[in-house]
């Protein structure tokens, strides 16, 4: 080392070397006095002037050792001075760059230019060391010596990265560092820093006696890249803060923190950065583009993963910035072009999936909930470059769909499903503590925050292969969203449409084969659920702006089976399921003929229903629980939370029959088609029970009732709908408490029914057994303030259905007697022997078949009614006479 450093003091002693061509890599032969403007000193404060004061001091020294000891100094106090430095503000710092050849003092904007071209200089020292270090590791002597291998290398050079590190948050010092070639130096010690680790991790595969020192060189090449990546990084995207990266010396040390891993990740743009800057971000960006740079971080990411396979390494710092930095320059069709031309799309493809097996089920109890959090996100910083990679670039995308990509990707998506049936099945089979140490319930990688907040990351990242991820936040906005899909190029849109459809249908197949029970486990459940509502809400309005893309969907076979199979997977989640609701919805007004057929091929409208009937059943499960807690418990909060999912579900249950509304109405076959359908009809009257339903639903039966029969099989339909029809009045009589409104809205729409076609529905319903289901009713408990009503409405349907229709007044008799006694004696009992006026009128129409006229000519035409009538009047005066009740008696008499 001392002869490298005597190197560094003659190099310190001359000019800069000329720049080749007149570029602009280095200085020029004028020296300082060209650099770029305003110049900057140092000022008197305290912090400030200990360090101009050590700068004097190394520029005076003239000893070698005592010259490389004061750098060393000044070195140390810089970081110490400005490690948490940014320049003052970046209005501010535009300002004064753009201002004439003054001096500044202070260094609020930026630092000396001659403390910036030293410390360039010393990256040509530094990559100098590391490259003979790596040919002294290469050399014969060394490979078959078996002996461990002393790099040269001390912490010193990590002082002097930090100290550039730093530097370049600036503008003004990032033009310094351009002037002096400070990005074609970096990216020099960038390759030979990953030639050395490259080489580092070939002598751990080949030889493990030296383990111990090799993977502490390892160790050390690692913290020299995290300084090198963070300078290049710092030097295209101008860090104000120190928040993105943490502490570089403490590098060997450190695991991201969750808060470190927020912002790393984090890829929106300040849209409050002037124009000054943006055209700077995007001028280094091609640098380091000609620099070779961006080979050299696919290259170093190619190497990281191999010691994730290998287990050599657990700090993901460098990979995390390694990353970050790669995504600032995956910028424009050139740059995404340049990352496929050097394999940079395989790579990142690769790190979607398990890192390492340090991960696996076997090491899990030595790996805490913090790691698998972070090696999550890091698979979500992946996607969101791939993606940038990708996006609008026709041929990128091409690539992902060749050679069994669209799984390897899928695969790569899902992984921690699989990883989780392998918990699972690890809890299956020991109960040991260590496999209990996470969330309560089945083993999970974090807690339900936390998994929910990757489900929706993941979500965002495979939406903004469709739509830019910058936008997302913005789709509440459709007309926007509209703007935004239109915008981008069709000859992508198509593409990108079909490739994310292959993706999620295998995704699911993976889901769906990594349990083997009925129902998801709960976090794989959040995670489909999660992954469905973004994707679903995206297509909708990718849709809504281009509907051309229909056929897109079509195609690729997912048009309607792809909703159902998510509809059926998040039957219990009521917002997913409204929000599939609605897509069915779109994709049947923007392409009607083909999603019917559609429909009447996946018998998309029986599922629909059955997913409504689950909400309907959440609905009464929840309006129970509600009634006996509130009676337990003053817990306003849960209450709150039921009364929330209630309207969820009473929502979600009003867009199932809205859409079945829509779609027997513009079908002419769709109503004919329900018809037929057991299952339908099935579910049409579950929902029937649910109050808030009753009406929609009537109005849809009835229509049902109106269509023609013209074959066998309509006429076994329709007897298949009265008997279902009928079989509402049990349901409503076999509580505690006779639902009278329910009963008598039933009878109502029956009578309605039978006047459609008197004769056909009369036969319909005594097919149907309609005589034992409605005489049935005055046998439950009658309340005597709403059921008279009832006893009114059940006479009134009997005298409909027996009106000129000798078979079913034959029917009827056969049921109750002749004379209808049976029926006397329920009308008896509930009356307590004293009919009132209304049942008398009533027992008169049924006499004469229709409504009874007292001033117009009638015949009997009902001879059990007149008996009925008649034993019931003599009932009712011989009752009247005990009770010595004269009145009652006199118009008893007047009445027979």
């Amino acid at each position: 080392m001392n002869i490298v450093w005597g190197v560094a003091d003659l190099l310190r002693k001359a000019p800069p070397p000329p720049a080749p061509g007149g570029g602009a890599g280095s200085a020029p032969a004028g020296g300082l006095d060209d650099a770029p403007t305003p110049r900057v000193v140092f000022s008197d404060s305290p912090e400030e002037g200990v360090l101009s004061v050590l700068w004097k001091k190394y520029e005076n020294a003239f000893d070698k050792v005592e010259k490389e000891k004061s750098l060393q100094i000044f070195i140390l106090q810089f970081v110490e001075t400005f490690r948490d430095w940014g320049p003052h503000t970046i209005e501010q710092l535009v300002g004064q760059e753009l201002g004439s050849d003054a001096t500044i003092a202070g260094c609020s904007c930026g630092h000396p230019s001659e403390v910036i071209l030293i410390l360039i200089q010393e990256i040509s020292l530094i990559t100098s060391t590391i490259v003979e270090s790596g040919n002294s590791l290469q050399s014969p002597a060394n490979l078959h010596s078996g002996q461990p291998t002393n790099l040269g290398l001390s912490t010193q050079i990590l002082q002097i990265l930090e100290c550039l590190a730093i530097l370049t948050r600036s503008l003004h010092n990032c033009r310094v560092f351009s002037y002096y070639g400070g990005v074609q130096k970096s990216t020099s010690l960038l390759k030979a820093a990953v030639a050395q680790l490259r080489n580092l991790n070939s002598l751990l595969a080949a030889d493990d006696q030296s383990l111990d020192e090799e993977m502490g060189n390892t160790r050390l090449m690692l913290s020299i890249l995290v300084c090198i990546i963070t300078i290049i990084s710092n030097f295209m995207k101008l860090e104000t803060t120190t928040a993105r990266i943490p502490h570089i010396v403490e590098t060997t040390k450190h695991t991201p923190s969750k808060s470190h891993l927020a912002a790393v990740t984090s890829s929106s743009p300040d849209s409050t950065i002037s124009d000054t800057v943006r055209h700077w971000q995007q001028k280094a960006i091609v640098l380091v583009m000609e620099a070779s740079g961006v080979n050299w971080l696919v290259e170093l990411l190619r190497v990281i993963q191999r010691l994730n396979l290998k287990e050599q390494w657990n700090d993901l710092s460098l990979h995390f910035i390694t990353l970050c930095t790669l995504q600032s320059t995956v910028s424009g069709t050139r740059a995404q072009n340049h990352l496929r031309s050097i394999g940079g799309l395989e790579i990142l493809l690769d790190g979607l999936g398990l890192p390492s097996s340090k991960f696996s089920v076997l090491k899990h109890s030595s790996i805490s909930r913090n790691e698998r959090g972070e090696i999550l996100l890091l698979q979500i910083q992946y996607l969101q470059i791939l993606c940038e990679a990708v996006f609008a670039n026709v041929n990128n995308l091409h690539f992902l769909c060749e050679n069994g990509r669209v799984h390897k990707f899928a695969n790569c998506i899902c992984w921690p499903a699989f990883m989780f049936k392998k918990f699972q099945q690890q809890k299956d089979n020991t109960m040991a503590s260590h496999a209990l140490d996470s969330v309560s319930g089945p083993i999970c990688f974090l807690d339900i925050t936390e998994w929910n907040d990757y489900s929706v990351k993941l979500s965002n990242a495979l939406c903004s292969f469709i739509l830019p991820s910058k936008d997302i936040d913005y789709w509440s906005d459709e007309i926007a969203v509209s703007q935004i899909a239109i915008s981008i190029p069709s000859a992508y849109l198509e593409p990108s449409v079909r490739w994310i459809i292959r993706i999620l249908m295998t995704v699911f197949l993976c889901i769906r084969a990594c349990t083997s029970e009925s129902a998801l486990p709960n976090h794989i459940k959040i995670f489909a659920k999660t992954l469905q509502h973004y994707i679903i809400r995206m297509f909708k309005r990718v849709l809504i702006s281009t509907p051309a893309l229909l056929s897109a969907f079509r195609e690729e076979g997912p048009e309607c089976s792809a909703l159902l199979d998510a509809l059926e997977h998040c039957i219990s989640d009521p917002s997913t399921v409204s929000t599939l609701l609605k897509s069915f919805r779109v994709i049947l007004q923007l392409a009607t003929e083909q999603t019917l057929a559609s429909f009447e091929s996946l018998d998309v409208i029986t599922r629909v229903l059955k997913a409504a009937c689950h909400q309907a059943q959440e609905l009464r499960n929840f309006s129970n629980f509600l009634c006996s807690y509130v009676m337990i418990t003053e817990d306003v909060s849960q209450c709150k939370s039921i009364e929330d999912r209630t309207e969820n579900a009473l929502m979600c249950t009003e867009l199932a029959l809205s859409l079945f509304t829509e779609y027997v109405t513009i079908s002419i076959d769709g109503r004919i088609l329900v018809l037929h359908n057991g299952d339908c009809i099935e579910c049409l009257f579950d929902l029937f029970q649910e109050q808030n339903l009753r009406k929609h639903v009537l109005e849809q039966v009835l229509a049902l009732f109106r269509l023609p029969s013209l074959s066998a099989q309509d006429h076994t339909a329709k007897l298949h709908l009265c008997s279902k029809y009928l079989e509402n009045f049990a349901r409503a009589n076999e509580k505690e408490k006779v639902d009278s409104e329910l009963l008598i809205d039933l009878l109502i729409s029956m009578r309605v029914i039978i006047m459609m076609d008197h004769m056909y529905y009369q036969n319909l319903f005594r097919n149907g057994e309609c005589f034992l289901h409605i005489v049935s009713l005055l046998n439950g408990n009658i309340n005597e303030v709403t059921d008279d009503q009832l006893i009114l409405n059940v006479l009134e349907t009997l005298t409909l259905l027996l009106k000129g229709n000798n078979a079913s007044k034959g029917a009827f008799r056969l049921l109750v007697g002749a004379g209808y006694q049976t029926l006397q004696s329920l009308i008896l009992d509930f009356y307590k022997w004293s009919p009132s006026e209304r049942l008398f009128d009533a027992l008169l129409s049924m006499l004469v078949d229709c409504k009874f006229e007292l001033n117009e000519k009638t015949t009997i035409k009902n001879e059990d009614a007149a008996v009925l009538l008649l034993n019931i009047l003599q009932k009712r005066i011989a009752s009247a006479l005990w009770a010595c009740d004269l009145t009652a008696v006199a118009q008893a008499i007047h009445y027979k």
